[in-house]
C-alpha cells in the first residue's frame, strides 16, 4: 500500500500521492 503512495510521489503527481495516502488512511 505504501509502495503505491511512493510510486505516485516518484511519478511527480502530488495529487495522486495525496489521494493514495488518504485511501491508505481510510483503509
Amino acid at each position: 500500500e505504501r509502495a503505491l503512495a511512493w510510486a505516485g510521489d516518484e511519478a511527480g503527481d502530488a495529487t495522486g500521492y495525496c489521494e493514495t495516502r488518504t485511501e491508505i488512511s481510510i483503509s
